[in-house]
């Protein structure tokens, strides 16, 4: 069995042949750290429709390896257009450039996922390579890291042709290099990994110059590199990952100059990092693959501090790795690339953590894998770079499940890939030869389409012919034959401009073409065919003698020949319409349009439209309304009546007063029922009154109102019932139970009602004492309002009563009192608000047995909320609810409503909702939290030996060293039980004695030092406690200190 010595030796000859992995993020929706500053992708060129030219200048439409056109014959309908052509075009899809040990190469894609070298980017050792925007040109370049020789820049014309722009950056064994704006000022940079020489730091002029910037940083073997903002600064951090040494973070200040954070990070022989929010916590975590060890997954807890997960994933021999969204869920998955063992796919379940999918991929010396859409299906594909072996595409179905392309690329020592769209500023030409006669012919630049579209409403043949050519040797020309077949257009309206009457004319009016005609390409005006949809409302609408109704139909010819006419017959309103449909016959419609006829003139009379007899019982009054009476002028000035004869056996009232002779009232006040009538009770069956109508400006009519009296009977007593909401009390009132009247009572003697028969829903009651089968009641009483029925809330509809009616002189009469019940909704009975008592930090199920509600009615209830707890949140089915929302009693029976205690400090909460049922019932309700404090003492995460290697220098004691949590993240201090006896602790420079205290942000800032004073003893300490402030207290914990 290989010894862990023996194995690094072995991977390091194996590394300083297989140098090189590239990381490409392929889902910046997920993950895009510093997109302004990081992104290398070159900005899109707006391109719009535009027509090709008449006489034949070069239009560029998208580089194709060789120049395509193809004769075609199109057959098309009349006013439509048609793609003639799909040029293939190179626009949006991914290349490749490989390094090798030896010539690198660039792979252009047919934005299918189909490869074809194309090119040469120099030869060396390249172990790296990455693509960015260098010179600010708008295409990708490329920066080559080279093992033991020169890095290289190599500019981009923005067709995928490369220059070496001649620098040489350095001579150092770089294995990875990374691009992204270090220094803030908007170009991109170059941090370089190198095999035990101190990593560098290349500055960007902002032309594609670089300059180091003086830095080594480290002196480990650097095997990957990744930036990102990795503590929240705004600023591009680097995790350097190492072979046989801890992964390391170093932090950029924001001028491209980079601290050591003191964390070593694991101790295998990694060989590639991908970076990514990987738990969706909005930090950036790291993925780790190491060669010949588990790989690793290091979650960022903020800040830049990184924690391990405790996963394992796998024990191949991984040199790559890379970051996508391989399966559509939204989170990070990886690609794992191995040497000589199959690659694998791991999928993330959200939280960070994987599992293997168990596919195997290949079986090659994988070297670098870069991850994009290939085949432009909308999903994650990969490309890997082998060593010695082709090069392969794996397909990606979208569900994260991979197939060999079968292609095989090139047969080189591939150590490194990255993709891009370099060539995307390459274009062929098309010219067009032939312009067509008939139509035009329009290039759409976004998509590379040739569009023909012919002139308006011609049918028949066309044809153009057009070239394509590369600008070198190759071009192809082609001929399109067009078929352009006739459709039948729908009619349309040509003049509808209505017309205007004088309402003096009493004669039919033509409704010419001048007013109203409508046209078609096809069909004459006898095929036009009108259907009446809407009929005039006050006139007459005729073809020639006969009357138009909904549903008849005439024709533009009709209308031609002023055979259409209107006739206004009544002055009741100032305008009139029709509506109406056309059909051609072939399947052309109209849709519905409206005619207008506006009435007006000088002299417009006012009109007694509505003079419709009162009928009221003898005795009684009624209101006088406007389906009895009713005037009307054009425009809608109000009408004034005047009283010219009153009646005689009654009067007429306005508002409760009694109108006079010459009294006025007007049309408004009729509408709004305040003209009564009050019969004086005679044995007349008729009665009359006359009235003049006028408005201001317009000739007085006159008018007389008739009214029917019905008689009653001389044995006839008046019993109206009454009506009364369930469950309530209403007055029996004289109206309701009026007695015996004066005519049939000519003595007017006293009545007594005796009760015969009881209520059977409901209870009598004289001055809230209730009536029994036999007692008496009078008509004082009725008149005073003191008898009252009290309904008993069942859920009937009606009740009634007897009584026997008798006078002083022994006269009787027996009637029937019905009662009507009209049914209300009564409210939401809230029978369970038990309120709740939670801890802080829990959170509880609310449910039936907390709160519950019913109703007596057949009505559904639900809960509205009204206001939010202050110090937790409400969820339902884990969504937030807000003021405004409902939940159910089905969610509360399934548990489905949840609180979460939030604010630590908090005693109570309480949230308040309105119970509403779907007849009208509400009710208000407050339920109330009681929140039980409870308090966990804070907790050593780092409790880590200093060891003090130069006695005379002072140490910062950071995290790394010592660092506590409080389980309830509540502010916690340091409190010094002990000092050093031989050295002093400094607090930003001010020495700290027993019971002086300091913060865990005080030693994350570095602003704790230890100066040691007394270099002849080996060993130092302090003790100090641990204190949040709700009480919680961690004693006697101590630091030791180690003195080399």
């Amino acid at each position: 069995m290989m010894n862990l010595i023996d194995f690094q030796a072995a991977t390091e000859n194996l590394l300083a042949n297989s140098l090189g992995e590239v990381f490409s993020l392929a889902t910046p929706d997920l993950f895009t750290p510093l997109s302004s500053r990081f992104s290398p992708a070159s900005p899109a060129l707006a391109m719009a429709d535009s027509p090709l030219p008449e006489i034949s200048p070069e239009i560029n439409v998208g580089q194709k390896r060789e120049p395509d056109a193809a004769n075609d014959t199109i057959i098309i309908n009349e006013n439509t257009s048609t793609v003639i052509e799909l040029l293939k075009n190179d626009f949006g899809d991914l290349d490749v450039i490989i390094g090798n040990d030896g010539t690198n190469f660039l792979w252009q894609n047919n934005g299918k996922g189909i490869l074809t070298n194309a090119g040469k980017l120099g030869s060396s050792f390249s172990s790296a390579i990455a693509l960015g925007d260098l010179d600010k040109d708008g295409d990708l370049d490329a920066l080559v890291g080279n093992y033991g020789k020169a890095n290289t820049v190599w500019l981009n014309d923005g067709t995928g042709v490369y220059t070496d722009s001649g620098q040489s950056l350095g001579n150092s064994l770089t294995t990875a290099v990374a691009l992204g704006d270090l220094d803030g000022d908007e170009d991109l940079d170059l941090f370089e990994g190198n095999n035990r020489q101190g990593n560098k730091v290349w500055l960007n002029d902002g032309t594609g110059k670089f300059t180091d910037s003086g830095q080594s940083l480290g002196n480990f073997f650097t095997t990957a590199i990744a930036l990102a903002d990795l503590d929240g600064n705004q600023t591009l951090d680097v995790f350097e990952g190492n072979a046989g040494q801890p992964n390391r973070i170093w932090l950029n200040n924001g001028s491209g100059i980079f601290t050591d954070s003191g964390q070593t990070l694991g101790n295998s022989f990694t060989k590639a990092v991908a970076l990514g929010d990987l738990n969706g916590d909005n930090n950036i975590d790291a993925f780790i693959g190491n060669a010949g060890q588990p790989n690793q997954v290091w979650l960022n807890q903020g800040g830049g501090v990184f924690i391990d997960s405790q996963q394992a994933l796998g024990n191949a021999v991984t040199v790559a790795v890379a970051l996508g969204d391989l399966n559509g869920d939204k989170h990070l998955d990886v690609f794992v690339g191995n040497a000589g063992q199959p690659s694998e796919v791991w999928l993330n379940d959200g939280s960070g953590k994987y599992t293997n999918t168990q596919q195997k991929l290949g079986n090659s010396l994988t070297q670098s894998v870069a991850l994009g859409d290939l085949d432009n299906d909308q999903d994650v594909d990969a490309f890997l770079a082998n060593k010695l072996q082709p090069n392969k595409v794996w397909l990606n179905d979208g569900s994260g499940k991979f197939t060999d392309s079968g292609q095989n690329l090139g047969n080189a020592a591939s150590l490194a890939v990255a993709l891009g769209d370099v060539d995307k500023l390459r274009s062929d030409t098309l010219r067009l030869i032939n312009k067509p006669t008939n139509g035009t012919v329009q290039l759409k630049r976004e998509t590379g389409e040739i569009v023909y579209t012919p002139k308006p409403n011609f049918n028949g043949d066309d044809q153009f012919s057009y070239q394509v050519f590369d600008g070198g040797t190759y071009s192809t020309t082609a001929e399109v034959k067009v078929t352009v077949l006739p459709v039948n257009d729908a009619p349309f309206i040509a003049i509808n401009s209505g017309i205007n009457l004088s309402p003096e004319l009493k004669k039919p009016q033509p409704i010419t073409k001048a007013q109203l005609q409508v046209m078609d390409v096809e069909q004459s005006a006898a095929e036009l065919t009108y259907t009446l949809t809407e009929s005039p409302t006050i006139g007459t609408f005729k073809l020639g003698e006969t009357e138009l109704t909904v549903g008849k139909t005439f024709t533009q010819a009709d209308i031609d020949s002023n055979k259409l006419t209107y006739e206004l017959t009544k002055l009741e309103k100032p305008s009139d319409r029709f509506s109406f449909t056309v059909s051609d016959g072939q399947g052309g419609e109209l849709v519905p349009q409206t005619f207008n006829i506006n009435i007006g003139g000088a002299n417009i009379p006012l009109n007694l439209v509505t003079n419709q007899a009162l009928t009221l019982d003898e005795g009684r009054d009624a209101a006088i309304t406007k389906t009895n009476l009713e005037t009307v002028m054009l425009g809608g000035e109000n009408i004034l009546y005047t009283l010219t004869a009153l009646p005689k056996a009654g009067k007429l009232n306005k508002n409760g007063t009694e109108l006079k002779l010459g009294d006025k009232f007007t049309q408004e006040e009729i509408n709004s029922n305040t003209i009564t009538y009050k019969h004086d009770g005679s044995k007349t069956v008729t009665d009359i009154f006359s009235f003049t109508a006028t408005a201001p400006g317009i000739p007085a009519i006159t008018g007389s109102f008739n009214i029917a009296v019905v008689p009653l009977d001389n044995n006839e007593n008046i019993n109206v019932g009454f009506s009364v909401k369930a469950g309530e009390t209403a007055a029996i009132k004289t109206a309701n139970l009026p007695g015996i009247q004066p005519q049939n009572n000519p003595e007017n003697n006293p009545v007594v009602y005796t009760l015969t028969s009881l209520p059977e829903n409901g209870t009598l009651l004289v001055n809230g004492t209730p009536l029994g089968l036999g007692n008496t009641l009078t008509q004082t009483q009725i008149n005073n309002n003191e008898i009252n029925y009290l309904h008993n809330g069942t859920e009937t509809t009606s009740d009634r009563f007897t009584v026997t009616i008798f006078d002083t002189k022994g006269n009787s009469i027996t009637t029937e009192f019905n009662i009507t019940v009209n049914p209300v909704n009564n409210p939401p009975g809230l029978e369970i608000n038990n309120g709740m008592t939670i801890k802080p930090g829990a959170i509880a199920i609310i449910g039936e047995g907390a709160l519950f509600s019913q109703t007596t009615e057949k009505a559904e209830i639900r809960y509205i909320l009204t206001n939010t707890p202050t110090s937790g949140t409400l969820k339902l089915a884990e969504n937030p609810l807000s003021p405004g929302m409902v939940f159910t009693p089905a969610d509360l029976a399934a548990n489905r409503l949840t609180y979460q205690q939030e604010l630590r400090d908090a005693k109570s909460d309480v949230f308040t909702f309105n119970v509403v049922d779907t007849q009208g019932g509400e009710t208000p309700g407050t339920f109330n939290i009681t929140i039980t404090p409870t308090n966990e003492s804070p907790t050593m995460m780092t409790l880590r030996q200093l060891t003090l290697r130069k006695p005379g220098k002072p140490a910062v004691i950071n995290q790394s060293y010592l660092q506590a949590i409080d389980p309830n993240n509540d502010p916690f201090t340091y409190t010094l039980v002990s000092v050093p006896a031989s050295g002093t602790l400094l607090l930003n420079g001010t020495p700290l004695k027993i019971g002086s205290s300091f913060t865990q942000d005080q030693v994350n800032n570095h602003q704790l030092i230890y100066q040691n004073t007394n270099g002849s003893v080996k060993k130092d300490l302090f003790s100090f406690t641990v204190a949040d402030t709700f009480g919680g207290k961690l004693n006697n914990q101590v630091f030791n200190i180690a003195i080399a």
